[in-house]
């Protein structure tokens, strides 16, 4: 009975719909199933954060978006929790990060929320929006475009053709520029990001049956050595800082614990759809300073650029980390109080400092950076009331910092990397400079001028060996392309498309960022729009910087940044564009979308496969670089399998590239085969089928041929395509 007077309150208690789907996720683990494993790992990576978030604030500013902050924090909470719970191995446990403990503090945690939430009431609908016949028809064809690229990815690991993949890339080119065409229908744009960033990811992580990529590989020996060991510790590999990273160590082994989940798709399938959960949350920041359409635009230039579209699934503690920085972003320009903003600040850089340290350094270099540039800007601005955004608050980034400290040098002694990169970057202010083959998209930068070969030929005379340079793949001239190359030469078309992007990009953000300051200038400028366009010039600057101090660019190439940098550039990008193409009125925002469009198409190798004659892309071919480096055939995977069970334990083993490393588990010696130094010598399907090995120097991609390698080696092991030398020491130690 209620007092008179008194309304009673409606809705359900939060708790009576939290507690039995926690017990439920617990129960569907134990089905064995895919369909239990779905329901167990989406609770865990939503129901925390979501709890979280109610508890914290019960502000409706973020929209839909909320549910990308939910499934954010949920990854951090579930992070930490990892975290405490594997220092109980240092206290005696030997195997904490087995499925019972885990799931016993996960359950802990999340009743420790619910109780947060005991006193909260919601009002439950499970009704579906209505929609108009053509949004229906939108969210239909957006459906289409994941299983175009899963079925496509799986046809070219078959052998087969490419064209799923090739309709999937100008299936969303087109969908894009009929959604900007057409009445704006905000409902669906955060959906269709999400199906279009979860197509693009796709193409690129389901490539192989195994790992496959350039840095995953080294990703996932630090995954599975935690698996392997039932413990995660600080100290395992010398201070390797893959191994600092708990996005790739702790958090996937958490969740192939209490799923079933075969660990290789914790990486490609499992964490591409939570980052693609993550990405439209940039709309939602996006809409802050634009209207719907083009907030969507700024999003779909995000997702254009060359890491997205190429190697970010390769990259999966920095795809981690850059969505925790997509979610700060959303959180502190929202319309929330400052005290919830810096609560959901400080467990978000918690969360991407312990993801990846590149991306925590430089985060944290661009805020105070940006702080130091908004109190230039605001005199110059007046009558700009103050916001405070705790991002962007001296106290907040020193607390950062000093967690960065604590944890990259005091715990996991992983600062070597930072300390190695700028002391090469402060001689080469006053030496020799060596620049990564991605500078290109550093802002005032020219074409990298030393060639593969005369890097190869340097490194060599180095070392004193005798190698000779081989040209990268090249495909074959389609039909289409022989018609072209009776007017202009294909390759170098082709070569001139990506150098003009990379220059067009620049261009438009040093245009955009001059309009953007105008813009605020003539109106009375937000508070939210002066920290924007600090931000907007922090990157700026850091991109000048990775360009004159190409060294930087070297341990943490420019795409990276750039793709990062995005973030907050789509703004200054979207309004070039607009400047450039308004002579052509309302039709100026088809443009800009059209001239995306087109550069997306570039970028992620369609048009240059049109033509052939240029460098394959791994998305749709069975061929070049990439394929070449970092595809993982099934006799590397016999081969290393192999080894692991034979080798002498003390013995280094080396490789020229770590494709096929996964099924090793312990770290091998990559770079030059000189075949000078004593171990075993890993000869993978490619050093074989094409006699040829491979390198990296400063970002270049160089093949080479060493007919003098075999000499004075044992062959051990043969399998036709996959081969293991040893080169004997003259005595063998004791074991």
């Amino acid at each position: 009975m209620t007092r008179p007077g008194v309304r009673p309150q409606g809705g359900v208690r939060l708790w009576h719909i939290c507690l039995p789907l926690l017990v439920l996720a617990n129960l569907a683990y134990l089905t064995h199933n895919v369909f239990g494993w779905v329901v167990t790992l989406a609770f865990f990576l939503y129901a925390p954060g979501y709890l979280l978030v109610n508890r914290i604030t019960r502000s409706k500013s973020f929209g839909a978006g909320k549910f990308s902050l939910s499934v954010g924090l949920s990854l951090a909470l579930i992070t930490m929790t990892g975290l405490a719970l594997n220092s109980l191995h240092f206290l005696g446990v030997e195997r904490p990060m087995e499925t019972l403990p885990i799931f016993i503090a996960l359950d802990v945690v999340t009743l420790g929320l619910i109780g947060l939430n005991w006193s909260a009431r919601i009002r439950p609908r499970i009704t579906l929006p209505h929609l108009k016949k053509e949004e229906i028809m939108f969210v239909s064809l957006f459906a289409l475009l994941p299983l175009l690229s899963i079925f496509g990815a799986i046809r070219l690991n078959n052998g087969a053709s490419n064209i799923l993949t090739m309709i999937m890339i100008p299936t969303i080119g087109a969908l894009y520029l009929a959604l900007i065409l057409r009445p704006a229908m905000g409902r669906i744009y955060p959906y269709a990001i999400f199906m279009t960033a979860l197509a693009i990811l796709f193409s690129i992580s389901l490539r192989g049956w195994s790992i496959t990529g350039h840095d995953i590989h080294h990703e996932y020996n630090v995954f599975t050595a935690v698996i392997n060991t039932g413990y995660w510790s600080p100290s395992r590999w010398g201070g390797d800082p893959y191994n600092a990273c708990l996005s790739i160590t702790i958090l996937p082994a958490i969740l192939a614990k209490i799923t079933g989940i075969h660990l290789i798709f914790i990486y490609k399938i499992v964490f591409q759809v939570v980052f693609a959960a993550i990405v439209p949350a940039l709309y939602f920041f996006c809409k802050r300073f634009a209207i719907e359409k083009k907030a969507l635009l700024g999003v779909f230039a995000f997702m254009t650029f060359p890491t997205f579209v190429n190697d970010l699934p390769f990259l999966n503690r920095q795809e981690v980390a850059l969505g925790y920085f997509i979610l700060l972003l959303l959180v502190n320009f929202s319309n929330i109080t400052y005290r919830a903003k810096s609560a959901f600040t400080v467990i978000l850089l918690l969360g991407l400092i312990l993801s990846h340290y590149s991306t925590s350094y430089v985060t944290i270099s661009l805020l105070l950076l940006t702080l130091i540039i908004y109190r230039v800007l605001l005199p110059l601005y007046k009558n700009t009331p103050k916001l405070n955004i705790p991002l962007l608050s001296l106290p907040i980034i020193i607390m950062a910092f000093l967690a960065t400290f604590v944890w990259n040098m005091q715990i996991t002694s992983s600062s070597s990397n930072l300390s190695s990169t700028l002391t090469a970057a402060a001689k080469s202010v006053f030496g020799e400079k060596e620049s990564s083959s991605f500078s290109r998209y550093g802002l005032l930068s020219n074409a990298r001028t030393v060639t593969p070969e005369e890097q190869l030929e340097k490194r060599a005379k180095k070392l004193d060996i005798s190698l000779a340079y081989t040209p990268s793949y090249v495909a074959p001239l389609t039909g289409f392309g022989k018609v072209v190359s009776k007017v202009v030469d294909v390759y170098k078309l082709n070569a001139g498309l990506y150098a003009i992007i990379a220059k067009i990009l620049q261009l438009l953000v040093m245009v955009g960022v001059v309009i953007l300051a105008l813009r605020f200038r003539k109106k009375q400028a937000k508070p939210r729009d002066i920290y924007l366009l600090a931000l907007s010039f922090s990157f700026i600057i850091a991109l000048v910087l990775f360009t004159l101090l190409p060294q930087l660019s070297v341990g943490y190439d420019v795409t990276r940044l750039f793709q990062q940098s995005m973030t907050v550039l789509w703004l200054p990008i979207i309004l070039a564009c607009l400047w450039i193409f308004g002579w052509l009125g309302k039709y100026a925002l088809a443009a800009t979308t059209g001239l995306l469009v087109f550069l997306y198409m570039t970028l992620v190798g369609f048009i240059p496969q049109l033509t052939g004659g240029y460098l394959p892309k791994l998305s749709l071919n069975n061929s070049g670089v990439y394929y070449d480096y970092f595809y993982t055939h099934r006799s590397d995977i016999d081969g290393s399998r192999w080894l692991a069970a034979n080798r002498i334990t003390y013995m280094n083993v080396f490789m020229d590239i770590n494709s096929a490393s996964p099924p090793l588990g312990f770290p091998v010696a990559l770079g030059l085969l000189d075949g000078e130094s004593q171990g075993y010598y890993y000869t993978d399907y490619t050093n074989n089928t094409a006699d040829q090995y491979r390198t990296i120097i400063n970002g270049a991609f160089i093949q080479y041929t060493n007919p003098a390698f075999t000499a004075n080696k044992s062959l051990i092991y043969s399998s036709n395509e996959t081969k293991i030398y040893f080169k004997w020491p003259n005595s063998l130690p004791s074991r």
